[in-house]
């Protein structure tokens, strides 16, 4: 077998220049040469695993980093713009996390047990927002879009939804009563926390627009002077219910 001897480094890498690989060199060493170009652009997969010793940073400064520590629900490890290392992508063993600053925003959980939330959006308790005229404050919100329906094609029957919740299935190995399911649950309107006056508060506001219920629609009992369903600026009505108003 011939001898490899010493190679000078190569520093300033074009695509023209040549890797020179040996085959097989405890058996009889065949010599063969790849391009730089060839090389970085080949279409056949390379079965190998790189195990780096640091992180990853891209050259550009807002660029995107993998960071070689272990990531956290506060703490991401895969991170869109370096500048910013609390930013990114976490997490713990079967949950992936969102985080901005440091905070984790949304949560997504991949193993189903006792008490599962599946996602959770995780908004800070304490937001510190500058008080002026008209300030708002959302946890989450849908953009309004322009839905275009253009199929080519005459269209006759179609539903445009913003939010549509599929329904829950509940099944059991065994004898299991689920005292109560619902699509959609509303623990409570907002309530007035220290310094602050409330002048109105909803559980569900409807700003505009009718509203559709197909089903039942099912309150608690109510009396004349507590009724369970008011209508507001209503003072001409004919008798009703006791729970309604």
């Amino acid at each position: 077998m011939g001898k490899l001897t010493a190679q000078t480094a190569l520093t300033a890498i074009t695509t023209g220049d040549i890797i020179y690989i040996v085959d097989a060199p405890g058996g009889t060493p065949l010599s063969r040469k790849i391009t730089i170009d060839d090389f970085l652009g080949a279409t056949t997969a390379i079965p190998v695993d790189i195990n780096f010793g640091g992180s990853i940073l891209a050259d550009t400064a807002a660029g995107p980093a993998i960071l070689d520590e272990a990531s956290t629900a506060t703490n991401p490890s895969l991170i869109p713009d370096r500048t910013e290392l609390g930013t990114g992508i976490g997490g713990t063993t079967n949950e992936l996390s969102i985080i901005a600053l440091s905070i984790e925003m949304a949560k997504f959980d991949g193993v189903a047990s006792a008490n599962y939330v599946g996602m959770l959006i995780d908004a800070p308790d304490q937001v510190d927002l500058t008080s002026a005229n008209g300030s708002t404050w959302r946890q989450m919100q849908t953009q309004a879009v322009t839905v275009d329906w253009d199929g080519g094609i005459l269209i006759t029957a179609l539903d445009g939804m913003s939010l549509h919740i599929g329904q829950q299935t509940n099944t059991a190995d065994q004898a299991t009563t689920v005292s109560t399911a619902s699509s959609v649950y509303i623990t409570g309107a907002p309530v007035a926390g220290s310094n602050v006056t409330q002048t109105a508060s909803y559980a569900l506001f409807i700003d505009a627009g009718d509203a559709r219920f197909d089903g039942l629609i099912l309150t608690q009992d109510g009396t004349a002077a507590d009724p369970s369903i008011a209508f507001q600026g209503s003072t001409d009505l004919p008798p009703c219910h006791p729970g309604l108003r």
